[in-house]
């Protein structure tokens, strides 16, 4: 029994490889990704750890779970995050008038760690509604769906 709790622990404990989240007037969810290699077959499992916002669940936040043994959309997500391009927006010139500022009230972020330890780099993205990034989010979020499970994957 000990021997499970530990296994389970570790993709518990695992700080993951990247984060995402879609908010709504800065409230609501943070998703991890990481993985880890599986006992005995060293093949790679990935997933996906879902935190709700505890201002917005109180004491009933929960944390759930998919992972790629139990769920295709998990590998989905992750080949389609590859094909997500960043654009990257060229400054304003002076000449080219006011700047047009827009709050359309969701937010996305993702975060990815360059490497890991003590001190590395973290790489942040925001972005608005209808960009690349909102839609993969929003598409993984739906695709995960039937997928979440109070139960962390075992190792």
């Amino acid at each position: 029994m000990l021997g499970l709790l530990i296994a389970a622990s570790v993709a518990a404990s695992n700080p993951g490889w990247a984060k995402f989240s879609r908010q709504t007037i800065g409230i609501g969810p943070t998703v991890t990704i990481g993985r880890f290699d599986e006992k005995g077959t060293k093949r790679s499992i990935h997933w996906f750890r879902f935190q709700e916002d505890v201002r917005v669940q109180k004491d009933k936040a929960r944390t759930l779970w998919a992972d790629s043994r139990n769920c295709p959309a998990v590998r989905t997500a992750l080949d389609a995050l590859s094909d997500v391009r960043f654009g990257v927006q060229a400054p304003p010139d002076r000449n080219d008038g006011p700047v047009v500022i827009q709050l359309d009230g969701v937010g996305y972020t993702f975060e990815n760690r360059l490497a890991f330890g003590p001190g590395k780099e973290i790489v942040s993205i925001y972005a608005r509604e209808r960009s690349p990034l909102a839609i993969w989010i929003d598409a993984t979020l739906d695709g995960l769906k039937p997928c979440w499970s109070e139960t962390a994957p075992e190792q």
